[in-house]
């Protein structure tokens, strides 16, 4: 029985070195930032996203790998994915540490703006209004609600002062960046397409092969094949 114990034991020490041994550190995210600070995001995105699913790697260095895949997709015009990513941030990392949830919250917004989603830009920017009046990126969200309607009420737009007051952040994945607007619309246009099955056809052949790539429409390019084939089978009968 006691070398039983003593074979789990040495079994765990094992796994356990073997798991600080290959955990990611602060040299890996150096690295990342290295590769997106040059323009190389999707370089960058996949370092991150090794980090983050690893469950060994310390949990402030998953957060901020976290946060930069949102960024990364922005940087690469995949608006759809960086909602995805950005949530699952929020979802993981938004707890008593508060680091990077500003700046994820207000380039939340500014993503649901690219794609047209505004009810949802404005519930993010009231988000970071709300929980962050102080912050530098509450101050920008408050900038951006005044193109959206309702208007944003006037206690949130006045006596707040202009500082920073949250712990190290990051810089706007939107700052110092142009947004790919035909790309967006030839998206948006096909996403809308399959989900009113009207002029798919056209809109699919106005897509670029990098557009054909990313996640969202290659979701919808499989939608519209599932309602084509069950409207196929309903008209047979």
């Amino acid at each position: 029985m006691k070398n039983r114990s003593f074979l789990l034991l040495t079994v765990l020490l094992v796994v356990m070195a073997g798991s600080s041994l290959w955990a990611y550190g602060t040299k890996d995210l150096e690295q990342a930032a290295y590769y997106r600070d040059n323009g190389s995001y999707f370089a960058a995105r996949d370092i991150y996203i090794r980090i983050t699913n690893d469950f060994f790697t310390n949990k402030e260095i998953r957060r901020e790998a976290s946060f930069f895949i949102g960024f990364c997709s922005v940087r690469l015009n995949e608006f759809w994915r960086a909602i995805l990513d950005y949530q699952i941030f929020l979802a993981e990392f938004d707890n008593e540490n508060y680091r990077f949830v500003p700046v994820c919250l207000y380039d939340l917004g500014r993503t649901y703006e690219v794609v047209s989603d505004l009810p949802r830009a404005r519930r993010a920017y009231m988000d970071c209004i709300e929980r962050f009046p102080y912050d530098n990126f509450a101050k920008l969200s408050r900038e951006r609600l005044i193109n959206i309607p309702p208007q944003l009420p006037l206690e949130y737009s006045s006596n707040i002062p202009d500082r920073i007051t949250t712990q190290r952040s990051a810089n706007s994945a939107y700052s110092m960046f142009t947004v790919d607007t035909k790309r967006v619309e030839r998206v948006n246009n096909f996403i809308n397409a399959v989900q009113n099955m009207e002029n798919v056809e056209e809109t699919l052949s106005n897509l670029t092969e990098q557009d054909k790539a990313l996640e969202i429409v290659q979701k919808n390019i499989q939608n519209f094949k599932t309602k084509t084939k069950f409207e196929e089978a309903h008209s047979l009968n």
